[in-house]
């Protein structure tokens, strides 16, 4: 698969179980219901996967089904995965199923990283994007968790960057306090790569994202603002490049850009 090193993390940790296993099985009512989401633009001629959580013998069982989007429970689990003591840990295996999915699929939207530890932007199902944290405990991915920590509707998509560069601000929280606890342990080396290499190069990638989502604002109020600005207008170039603290000859070239690039 790609991006390797989240291989032990994604890792299901259920047990795969054919139907003959379970045909005698009585499954309880879903503790969850989640649909893996296709890439964006072709949800209403694809199918959906989705994941559904029930009882078994006491324990938790995962179920996957494909069937066609609009028409949910009409499908045949394809595969069930046993072995669980808790909703807890079938929700993880879920998570792992959603992401290790849209890693093969090649439908990632965005990710950022240190080893076994990420954030992950994947289209939502509906339409929106949801993002996903990958935690590994001081970098031991055989204890990772993963959590949706932003869920974004279809009408705020346009701040993907902003949510994304702020899960990546905790992410970097998170790893600098690991760089002190490592540091606290005698182990120095470790705790350098973080504060040397790790952390700057994540906080260009959350400026990268912010900068994106910056961008998007000001195209879109460039053409919204279109008729706001000029002789006879409620402010001409000249009155609003000096409010800015720039230049006319430079807003007007960054406006008439956005009135192109829209």
């Amino acid at each position: 698969m790609r991006y390797e090193v989240l291989a032990e993390a994604l890792k299901v940790r259920g047990t795969v179980t054919s139907d003959d296993k379970l045909s005698d099985a009585k499954i309880g009512p879903p503790e969850m219901t989640m649909a893996i989401p296709r890439p964006r633009g072709i949800m209403l001629t694809s199918s959906s996967a989705r994941i559904s959580g029930g009882s078994l013998d006491g324990g938790f069982l995962v179920r996957t089904t494909e069937e066609p989007f609009g028409r949910e429970g009409s499908g045949e689990p394809s595969v069930y995965l046993t072995g669980y003591d808790n909703a807890e840990d079938a929700f993880l295996d879920v998570q792992r199923v959603i992401v290790s999915t849209a890693i093969r699929d090649d439908i990632i939207e965005a990710i950022s990283g240190w080893g076994p530890d990420a954030v992950v932007v994947l289209p939502g199902a509906f339409g929106g994007s949801v993002i996903v944290r990958i935690d590994s405990p001081y970098g031991d991915p055989s204890n990772a968790g993963l959590y949706p920590v932003v869920d974004l509707a279809p009408e705020d998509i346009q701040n993907t960057g902003d949510a994304f560069a702020e899960a990546i601000d905790q992410l970097i929280a998170d790893l600098a306090e690991r760089a002190d606890t490592f540091s606290k342990a005698d182990l120095e080396d470790k705790a350098e790569i973080l504060r040397a290499l790790a952390l700057p190069w994540l906080r260009k990638e959350a400026a990268q994202h912010r900068a994106m989502t910056a961008r998007q604002h000001f195209l879109n109020s460039a053409h919204a603002s279109a008729g706001l600005i000029g002789p006879n207008q409620l402010i001409t170039m000249a009155e609003l490049a000096r409010n800015l603290y720039t230049d006319r000859g430079n807003l007007t070239r960054a406006i008439n850009r956005a009135l192109q690039d829209k």
